[in-house]
């Protein structure tokens, strides 16, 4: 079970990145073309995998106990 909780965890965190990495240079393309300003490469490149690397964090950990605690109540029905 805890190994179907990893899985689900990482592809849906993946799902979660992209869906945040397009949101984000959607925005910075915007930002681009109405102010006509440089906006640093470095910015719009490590920004949304940073947010997805931090989400990607939390929902592993929480699957990680959540799979503990499924665990921990399933050795009681032997």
């Amino acid at each position: 079970m805890a190994f179907i909780c990893y899985l689900f965890a990482v592809f849906f965190s993946l799902l979660l990145l992209k869906i945040v990495s397009t949101i984000a240079s959607a925005i910075l393309s915007e930002i681009r073309l109405s102010q006509q300003a440089d906006v640093p490469y470095l910015v719009g490149y490590l920004l949304p995998y940073s947010v997805g690397g931090g989400l990607l964090f939390f929902i592993i950990k929480y699957f990680h106990k959540k799979g503990q605690w499924f665990w921990k109540f399933s050795k009681f029905d032997d």
